[in-house]
């Protein structure tokens, strides 16, 4: 099975961090591959959903055996092209979900994440400022009994600790 990173490129400790989390899960899987975005390079303010989602069909149309890896607005990136069938992983991992993004913008996300039949496992701070843990609860846990949920103490939007990101991936994929 092959795994599909996908990260911010916007500065270069996102880069670093992505591929301290590829080497640190690349052992799970048969091959991994990090998919990088351009809207920050081509200093555009916010994410084009359209562009970026026909780039990373464009990869990911090469297999059909893979679990997608997604931390903050790339989770919304996956749920949109799940939900329109572009994208059929075996699993996801999504990190530091922003529901605020979500909410604020109207993206209808209880329609796509029901729709699907993925496991989903939500890695989530307990104070992250982009959404709580427990607002990730209150919000997703009755839309699918496929999805899991785990709660990392501390109050920021960082995932730096690595080691336990692949002790809840391993987990998971069990």
């Amino acid at each position: 099975m092959k795994l599909i990173l996908l990260a911010w490129n916007n500065k270069q400790s996102n880069e670093n961090w992505i591929k301290e989390v590829e080497n640190k899960l690349s052992d799970l899987f048969d091959e991994t591959h990090i998919q990088y975005y351009n809207h920050r390079r081509q200093n555009k303010p916010n994410i084009d959903l359209e562009y970026e989602s026909k780039v990373f069909i464009e990869k990911i149309n090469q297999t059909d055996d893979y679990v997608i890896f997604a931390k903050s607005v790339w989770t919304i990136l996956a749920m949109k092209n799940i939900y329109e069938n572009w994208l059929k992983p075996k699993a996801c991992i999504f990190v530091g979900v922003p529901m605020w993004l979500v909410l604020q913008n109207q993206f209808p996300y209880e329609r796509r994440l029901k729709k699907n039949n993925i496991s989903i496992l939500f890695i989530q701070k307990t104070s992250d400022p982009t959404c709580a843990y427990q607002e990730i609860i209150n919000l997703l846990s009755g839309l699918s009994d496929k999805f899991q949920f785990q709660e990392i103490e501390w109050n920021n939007h960082s995932y730096e600790d690595v080691d336990l990101l692949r002790k809840l991936v391993e987990k998971f994929l069990k």
